[in-house]
């Protein structure tokens, strides 16, 4: 990683940085980098460094501030650009990067630890500051899997975590590139935390999975992943339309097995909400969940429901099983409507009997836990979720 970098992605001129003293590691050069963004909803930053670090423009030539190690560097928008401390300077677009030799320095945002660099940006027409954490690769993975999956789970489960979410922000790298960084910390992308949740078992599992990605064909997969498939997980394109060779239904090892009671008066309301109002309820049509693969043209390979028919007093509409999922707040679409406490209308509400939690797409969580559990390595578990894969390294 160049000092050049994150300024060319992000901040252009007139940009501020916090600079750790010892400047660039020789190993920081070698590797990818990731920009995430952390905030965009503030007008001040308190930042703090373990080490020494100054405040300087964007190409580090010119230095605003020198302080010393748990001092306080005040970032914050002012009348005519940015203000330092309480101090203006003519830059808009403030960048702040932290480095250090050894990878030891460590900068505080607000309180928040965080590896690698910041750059904090008043983007042209904004009110509020843009933060970036620039941080290596394998750094932002550290931050990123003890927040998907628990670090006390099996270390093949972890490792083949790990290897997902690599692979996935290498996929994905552009997903916010006109907001100025590369990925979220939510989970839009990947749920990151910096160094705050970091675990000596996780990042364990990311050292020895280190450079390690899933390919198809010789091209980086999106390697999604989800809590439970709930016994079976599901071909791309019934989900999301699009057609993946190596996101293919395949048995899970987790059920995760669930029920809600659902009013028939909070269904009919939840339909008129979204313009689909039929009246009262008297019926849903759904083909009964049979033993997966699944063939009904209303269900994808693993159940999963793609479309079903609800009968009013007032007419019939089709609904998704994604849209039925997010009206009631269920937890997958891998569900089947028990028809007894349906026909008990007296009761005014029936059962859905459902399984997994998750979209169902690539590889479970739980599975994965469940497969370790069994002694299976990282490998054969990424090479079960995603068909036909290879794992590749970062040379």
């Amino acid at each position: 990683m160049s000092k050049r970098c994150i300024w060319q992605k992000i901040c252009g001129v007139g940009a501020v940085l916090l600079l750790l003293a010892g400047g660039v590691s020789e190993a920081a050069t070698q590797s990818p980098t990731v920009q995430v963004g952390l905030e965009t909803s503030k007008t001040e930053h308190t930042i703090t460094a373990n080490v020494p670090f100054n405040v300087t423009d964007e190409k580090g030539k010119r230095t605003y501030v020198k302080l010393r190690a748990n001092q306080k560097a005040v970032i914050a928008i002012g009348k005519k650009g940015i203000t330092i401390n309480g101090k203006e300077i003519s830059a808009f677009k403030v960048a702040i990067v932290v480095n250090s030799k050894s990878n030891k320095g460590i900068l505080k945002l607000d309180g928040t630890p965080y590896r690698g660099n910041l750059c904090i940006d008043h983007r042209k027409g904004k009110t509020k500051l843009t933060t970036v954490n620039e941080v290596m690769l394998e750094d932002y993975l550290y931050g990123v899997v003890p927040n998907e999956m628990g670090y006390a789970w099996p270390m093949e489960a972890l490792k083949a975590q790990a290897v997902a979410a690599r692979t996935y922000v290498m996929h994905d790298m552009k997903k916010h590139a006109s907001e100025g960084y590369d990925v979220c910390a939510t989970t839009h992308c990947q749920v990151y935390r910096g160094k705050q949740k970091e675990h000596t078992r996780t990042n364990q599992a990311v050292d020895a999975t280190k450079g390690e990605y899933l390919t198809y064909k010789g091209k980086t997969i999106l390697s999604l992943f989800h809590a439970s498939g709930g016994g079976y997980t599901e071909n791309s394109e019934y989900v999301w339309g699009k057609r993946e060779p190596y996101l293919r239904g395949v048995p899970d090892y987790n059920e995760s097995p669930w029920e809600v009671n659902v009013t028939l008066d909070k269904l009919a309301s939840v339909l008129k909400a979204r313009g689909k109002s039929v009246g009262d309820i008297r019926e849903i049509k759904l083909s009964k969940l049979e033993k997966q693969p699944v063939k009904a043209v209303d269900r994808g390979v693993s159940g999963r429901v793609r479309t079903m028919t609800i009968v009013g007093e007032n007419g019939s509409v089709q609904v998704s099983g994604n849209d039925m999922r997010s009206m009631l707040g269920l937890k997958s679409t891998l569900f089947d409507i028990d028809k007894r406490t349906f026909e008990e209308k007296e009761s005014g509400s029936f059962t859905i009997k459902g399984y997994g939690f998750g979209h169902g797409l690539g590889m479970s969580q739980w599975g994965a836990k469940a497969m370790a559990d069994k002694k299976k390595d990282y490998k054969e578990i990424l090479k079960h979720y995603y068909s036909g894969t290879d794992i590749k390294k970062i040379k």
